[in-house]
């Protein structure tokens, strides 16, 4: 395996349908490849399409094909190891895996909302600087 794909394309334009063909041939090559390839998208609705295509197409195929049929069972016997998930969760399990190294704590929340985040920090700063040796910020 070894590789890395990226799929770029505008909203509509079926990268959800190339990356689940891309999953299913990586798949049908290596009964472990589903524990080691890594498919991430940008939404959950689009993890949770390319999650029901893998198995449909999967399931559709087992019928007459033995290698589909093994690759379905390996799955749904070990769905913990499908790796399809949003971009934002793989960073969160990535920064949790390495939390100690990284000198944080395993307990924290991603925070999507740039005006919170934003806010949160300048009221930080604030209450961080010694406004008696900055009397001209209490002028302003």
């Amino acid at each position: 395996m070894g590789y890395l794909k990226i799929l770029k394309a505008s909203a509509g334009s079926g990268k959800t349908y190339n990356l689940t063909a891309e999953y299913l041939n990586l798949i049908g090559q290596d009964k472990e490849a589903f524990r080691h390839v890594l498919a991430v998208t940008f939404t959950n609705k689009a993890t949770e399409e390319m999650k029901r295509r893998v198995i449909e197409e999967l399931f559709k195929r087992s019928a007459s094909n033995s290698v589909a049929r093994e690759r379905l069972i390996g799955i749904l016997h070990n769905f913990s190891s499908f790796n399809i998930s949003t971009i934002d969760r793989f960073f969160q399990q990535t920064m949790r895996a390495f939390a100690r190294e990284i000198g944080k704590s395993g307990s924290y929340n991603i925070e999507l909302d740039d005006d919170l985040v934003i806010s949160e920090a300048i009221d930080l700063m604030i209450q961080e600087l010694d406004l008696t040796e900055n009397e001209e910020l209490l002028d302003w």
